[in-house]
Order: C-alpha cells, then structure tokens, then sequence
C-alpha cells in the first residue's frame, strides 16, 4: 500500500503486546516473522479506502482532535504517531526520510529531566558538552560531531536560542515534546551546522478539564513546585485554555552556588469557526544563578623548573567569585490563525516576539597557568545581552491526488529578524589570587570599563516547499526546497566597533529523499542535503572566517510496528565539507583561533528504538558512532566521543508500581593542551569513558495521586563535561516528587 496511506485513527489506536527482541528480528532479519506480518497488515485497498475517507472528513474535524490525540500520546508513551519535525510535512516517523529521537512528555517526567538541559542530555546521540556550571556555563548540545544551532518551537525557528548560554536553565515544563532531527536541515532553516535541527512542541489546551499539581524535594535543598491546568473555557468548548505555572530552586551541587527559576505559560485558542481556529499565548521564563559562572579551575598545575601535577579538584569544588551572578529573563507572545479549506487543505499564519534580557557578572579563579604554590589569576567581567526576536510563518499544506495515488505537500513562506545591537561592551579584568587551592569565592569583585557599544543584527526570509509524493505501493519521495535571503551585522571589540555586515542572497538549499517499503513494517531510504553555515570563528588576525559549504548523504532502515508503538531506524551517514573551522592555537587570553578546512568528512552511524514493545513496557535507546577527518586523513573531532550510548526504559506493574532505569555510556575524549604539552598534561586534558546510571520508582496511591523518586548518577561517577576543565556532571543526586492529578 502507498506509504503515506496510515491514519492518524490508526497510528494512535491500541495495540496488541509484542516483546522487544522479537519484533526487531521480524523487522530486520526474520523472513518468516516479515510473511506473518505482512498478512496481518491491512491490504492496499483498505488503506486507501481509510485514506480516503480520513482525506473527507478533515473538513469538518475540529483541530483540537487531533492536537489532543498527539498531546495524549506524548503524555502516556516513548514515541508519536508522526511528526512535522524534519520535513515540515506531518510524517509517521517510519516515512521520515532521516534519522531522528522524540522524547515525549513521559519520559521527561520519568527521568526527571527538570530542565531542556536535562532533556537533551538524555537524548539519543546527543553529547552535551558544558564549560563551567551547568546554570551559568558555556553548554553545546554536539550531534553528529557538530554543535546543533538550529532550534524551532512549534513550527518555527528562532535564532534566540542559538548559544551557549540561551537555554541554559530553561525549565522543561511546559514543553509537550522535544524532537532531534539529526543532519543537516537546509529544508528547515536558510542555515546552520550538518548537526541537527532541535524541535521543541509547546502544550496545547484540551477540552476536558485536567489539573496536575506537583511539588519535589531532593539533593542540595533542591525545591520545585508545579502547577499545570487545562480545558474548556465555555460551555460549547469552542474556548480552551492552559496555564503552566513552576518555581524550582536549589539543587547546584558546587558549594557556594545557587539558582532559582521561575516559568510561567498561558496559551487559549477559539474557533472563531467551524474550520478557523485562532491561538494565543504567553511564556515568561525568569532565571537567576549566584555563585557561579562559565569554565572551571585547569587540570593541572606547575612550572618546567618544578614539574606539572594533576589539580585535585572534584565536582562540589567551585572556581567562582561568591559576587558572581547571571541573570536571564524572557517574554514571548505568539499567535496563530488556521483556516480549513473547503478541500481539506489547511492555510496557517503564525507570528512570534520573544524579548530576552541577560546581565552576567563573571569571575573564575586558576583557569591556566596555576604556579606550584597554588597561585593563579582570577579571569573577570560583565556581560549584558538583549536580543529581540521576530518571526513570521505563512504555510499552506494538504493533501493532493497523482496518477491515482495519495500525496501530501506544503509550501510556505518565512521571516526572521534578530536585533542584539546595543549592548554594553566591558573590558575584561585579570586579578591576582593567592592559591586556589584554599580559593573560597572571598576576593574583591574589580570594576569593568565600558569600552563601547555593540553586538549583532540578523534578518533572513525564506521560500520552502516538500512534497511527499508516491510512486507506487513501495517507492516514494520526499522532495523539497528552501531559497533563502540572509544577512547578519556584528559590531564589536574584534571589528574596532565599526559596523561589519556579511550577507548572501539566493541560498538554494535542495532536499531529496528516497524511500523504498520493504514490508508493511519497514522501509529503507537515502536522503541529500545540502550545507550553508556562516561562521562566528576568527582566525589569527581576528578575522571571521568564510562560511561553510557542503552536503550530507545518508541511507537508512526504519521500522514501525504495532501500529505506531514502536520505532527503531538505522542510519550510516557522511558529511562532506569545506571552510570547517579548526583550531589554530590560542591567543594570549586561552581563547582559540581557527583556520579553514577543506575537504572534511564526517562518517558515522546510528541505531534508535524507542516506544512500547510490550503493554507496560516503554523505552528509549540509541547508539551513535562518528569520526571527522581532514583532507588528509587525520581525525581532527577529539574534543568529542566517538562514542554515545543510551538507553532508558521503564515498566508498569499492575495498577500501582512504575520502576525503571538506564545507562548513559560514552567513549573518551581528549583536547590538546594549548599551553604545555607533556604526557601529563595530556592525560589532564582527556575525559576517560565512564557510564552512569540512573533509576526510577513510583507508586500510585490511588488514581489521582502518585509518589516517584528518582536517583540520578546512582554509582556517583566523577566525569567533566569538556576536557580541559574542571566541569562537572551531576554527582549522585536524589529527587522525590509527590503529584495530583485529576
């Protein structure tokens, strides 16, 4: 039957219990097990005639529907039905051209991932990689060997978001999913790294009145409260809102360092008529951090006369000034107006304004050059940030009829502008301090000069389109485009304050992918794209570099099984580059100058499976596995492991019991120390493969309230979160949450 011909009716009914191991068997190795499920799937005419008849009543189906069957599935399960996250175009995951992880609202609230921090963390293929303290530190989320840049919120880039710094703290909460879409994601965006595109998927009201109250208590005077109600706002339900409300404090395990955060949401949509739905809503996040800042204290210390140590700092140590502090506030209004048409097709204008604000005033003791006897400089300053963001999406999307078979498509229309322009500037301060070694956060906070005025303004708009289009029973393509405008404007310290402006116009960035069904339960596919990136790195004459330029191949298997419960995939992939920034040496501050690289590849490969193989049994697991060469052959991706493993699972007992675990594995990574270089210092540079573990148990006291606890890093492993530094992961930490819900 045509590939796309499953039913969202279909995708989220029940299902009957397979186990694990024999499903991903039948998939992929068993042609016995492939026979006898292919006679149970339904025959092409069925599907078709459902197809059909979905394709009918879309016209007069309420779109809260299936908003609320999509919310639902987050809420009780480890995977969806579908998602718009790769292609913009609403796919079951086994149709999607490209590799990808969704981690639902469940398995958020089962590994009690507090922050998006914690989130992503967690996901498959995913190494977060963290300077400093986890609240206030430099954190990138590296994919595929590369930093994910690209991050969209129901629908939509947003260019706020791309940093080191811009999610940090940023509460889970309200977020009904999060999607990694792994690759490049020219098709997504007008630009950005071969890594991935991160979709974060807002909740949504729900007709039915629903209230959850949560309150935790855990490690280090760790506090969290939260309130999360829904529902019908009138009596003909055509009104429904949802408030989110959260304030969580405490749990920083340095000594000396503090957070307290609070988040508050509101969104309401109306039918204004039977097929015009109108949403609002407002999201205000307020952060603050004391005590603590970016990057830690080295990891050795010494003199040639004298000889170099390893530093004996572990995780509850902290390299921050006690008159440290970040803090971060943003306000965000969005809207959106859909409209059925008669055909079913669905006509979409959405707008977004976000206004963050973020004053940091930085102090970090021995971060280089640590004498013998302890002493060291403290490295200082004050940054102040105020990006305003907008954004504006116009997409038309339904479905169409060729050569007698069903086919979906969208196209649309997109502008993003960016404005950070006129931020306080300050110079940085360098202090002496007397050893580190007894170093307790008391010295004296130097001032910061303003040198001047500056920062960054980007502006892009967008063409797109894709199409997924069927051929026959078994093949189908994916095919799209995206013509791209972009301009981006820096003024700072590095261009002596004057005003430098790179721009390029007609960006054309071609998607194309193959999928061929194998089964009813597989499918294999092989997908193009390609890569523009501009660069924020500087070479030695503090120069930006060129962009990057390239494309990613990737050929896959996926699998889905009952019917929708359960998907694995497997992925081997390439990356082909030029213009790839490497480092060149370090300038007299410890930050790194970059030169360009051409003919760079990235190879690799992937194994996902996440979902509900069995009633009561849920699970998240992925290998990933990628190395980047030069031209010449040599590996220039150390700073990363080449290794990554997950896997998280739990399993209901009967109406009362919920336990659960996993393992997060990776392999060693290493930087090159940029001031001495030693076998010692060499090992100080380089994180050994380590695993932590992490468990679950709740129980249910009756069917409104439930009691979890969980145990995070259970065997206290001591890992850094970036070579090179004393930056640490959570140590073994405890949270036990008490919820109502009803």
């Amino acid at each position: 039957p045509p590939i796309i011909n499953l039913p969202l009716e279909t995708l989220v009914s029940r299902f009957h219990p397979l186990p694990l191991a024999t499903a991903v068997a039948a998939a992929l190795t068993s042609p016995a097990a492939l026979s006898q499920a292919q006679s149970r799937a339904p025959s092409q005419d069925q599907n078709q005639a459902r197809f059909d008849a979905r394709a009918r009543s879309e016209t007069t189906l309420a779109p809260v529907t299936v908003r609320s069957s999509s919310a639902q599935e987050a809420a009780k399960h480890y995977t969806l039905p579908a998602t718009r996250g790769a292609t913009g175009l609403l796919l079951p995951l086994q149709q999607t051209p490209q590799s990808l992880s969704v981690v639902t609202e469940r398995q958020i609230s089962d590994q009690a991932s507090t922050t998006l921090t914690d989130v992503l963390t967690q996901t498959a293929g995913v190494y977060r990689r963290t300077w400093g303290n986890a609240n206030t530190g430099y954190t990138s989320y590296i994919v595929r060997g590369q930093e994910v840049d690209n991050y969209r919120i129901d629908g939509m880039m947003r260019n706020s978001l791309t940093g080191t710094q811009n999610l940090n703290n940023t509460d889970s909460e309200i977020y009904e999913s999060v999607t990694l879409v792994r690759g490049s994601t020219g098709l997504l965006s007008p630009s950005g790294n071969p890594a991935g595109v991160i979709e974060l998927v807002r909740k949504r009201p729900s007709a039915e009145r629903r209230l959850a109250v949560e309150a935790g208590i855990g490690s280090w005077q760790h506090y969290r409260a939260t309130v999360d109600a829904s529902g019908a706002l009138n009596e003909d339900r055509s009104l429904r809102g949802r408030a989110v409300v959260v304030h969580d404090r405490g749990g920083e395990w340095q000594r000396r360092a503090d957070q307290h955060r609070t988040t508050l949401y509101g969104i309401v949509e109306y039918d204004l008529a039977p097929r015009t739905l109108l949403t609002a809503g407002l999201q205000y996040n307020k952060a603050r951090s004391t005590g603590s800042s970016m990057h830690g204290f080295e990891t050795y210390y010494g003199n040639d006369a004298s000889g170099y140590r390893r530093t004996p700092f572990g995780p509850r140590d902290n390299a921050s000034a006690s008159w440290a502090y970040h803090d971060q506030q943003l306000t965000e209004v969005f809207a959106a107006l859909e409209h059925q048409l008669a055909n079913g097709w669905k006509v979409e204008a959405d707008y977004s304004h976000s206004v963050m604000e973020r004053d940091q005033v930085y102090g970090i003791a021995g971060t280089n050059r640590i004498q013998p006897d302890g002493s060291a400089r403290m490295s200082s300053g004050h940054w102040q940030y105020n990006p305003k963001e907008h954004n504006a999406q116009v997409t038309l999307d339904g479905d169409y009829r060729l050569l007698g078979m069903a086919n979906t498509f969208q196209v649309g229309v997109s502008f993003n502008h960016l404005d950070d322009f006129d931020n306080p500037l300050s110079e940085r301060e360098n202090t002496p301090v007397a050893n580190v070694f007894s170093f307790d956060g008391n010295i004296a906070q130097p001032s910061f000069p303003t040198l001047g005025h500056g920062g960054q303004r980007g502006r892009s708009s967008s063409l797109f389109g894709a199409t997924h289009l069927n051929l026959s029973s078994a093949w189908s393509v994916v095919l799209g485009a995206r013509l791209s405008n972009w301009q981006h404007t820096d003024k700072s310290i590095y261009t002596d304050f004057v005003e430098q402006t790179r721009k390029k116009n007609g960006i054309f960035s071609p998607f194309v992918g193959v999928l061929a069904r194998l089964t009813p339960a597989t499918s294999a596919y092989a997908s193009y794209n390609t890569i523009f990136q501009p660069l924020s790195e500087r070479d030695a004459n503090e120069r930006t570099l060129d962009p990057e330029e390239g494309a990613t191949y990737e050929l896959g298997l996926k699998g889905e099984w009952l019917e929708g419960r359960l998907n694995a995939s497997a992925a081997v992939f390439e990356m082909r580059k030029d213009g790839t920034p490497v480092i060149a040496g370090r300038n007299a501050d410890g930050s790194s100058f970059y030169r360009p690289e051409d003919g760079t590849r990235g190879r690799g490969w992937e194994l996902t499976l996440a979902g509900e193989p069995a009633k009561g049994w849920h699970i998240h697991a992925g290998y990933a596995r990628v190395q980047t060469k030069d031209a010449s052959g040599s590996v220039i991706s150390t700073n990363v492991p080449r290794h990554l493993l997950h896997l998280f699972g739990t399993h209901d007992i009967g109406n009362r019991w919920t336990v659960g675990g996993g393992v997060r594995w990776q392999s060693s990574f290493r930087e090159e120390p940029w001031a001495v270089v030693t076998p010692l210092t060499r090992e100080a540079y380089t994180q050994k493969a380590y695993a932590t573990v992490d468990l679950l148990a709740r129980y249910r006291l009756d069917r409104h309230l439930s009691l979890s606890l969980n145990a995070i890093n259970m065997t206290d492993e001591h890992y850094v979160t970036g070579a090179g530094t004393h930056s640490y992961g959570s140590p073994r930490a405890f949270l036990g949450t008490l919820r109502y819900e009803f």
